[in-house]
């Protein structure tokens, strides 16, 4: 958790200097998830890629994608919040992610609860 507050420490940081030159603020999305996967290095002499595969992987991906449509910048599974600590983190509720056969327990930061979500 200490990583992305850092993330969250420095963008807010980057986005108050952003402000003063009048540019758009940045954002971001992102989805902590814990599991067992597959990496390592895929292809041919020619070409090797650095590749990482596995049901977590995907998990992570769509909770990208899931932050995004809940309006919030950080959603951690439950398998994370167990592992790394749950005690900057609210459950939001389980949701379907695409292609992941059953639903997913989320969570945001505490201080991140967004207005939409709020609302339900």
């Amino acid at each position: 958790m200490d990583a992305v507050l850092t993330i969250c420490s420095r963008l807010d940081e980057l986005n108050r200097v952003r402000r003063t030159t009048d540019e758009p603020p940045l954002s971001h999305a992102l989805c902590g998830h814990f599991g067992r996967v597959l990496y390592g290095n895929v292809g041919s002499s020619e070409r090797l890629d650095f590749t990482i595969i596995g049901e977590p992987v995907n998990v992570a991906a769509r909770g990208v994608d899931k932050a995004k449509m809940l309006g919030v910048s950080h959603v951690f599974t439950r398998a994370f919040a167990e592992r790394f600590g749950r005690d900057l983190v609210v459950p939001m509720g389980r949701f379907a992610l695409r292609g992941i056969a059953e639903p997913v327990e989320l969570f945001t930061l505490a201080t991140e609860v967004a207005p939409s979500y709020r609302s339900r």
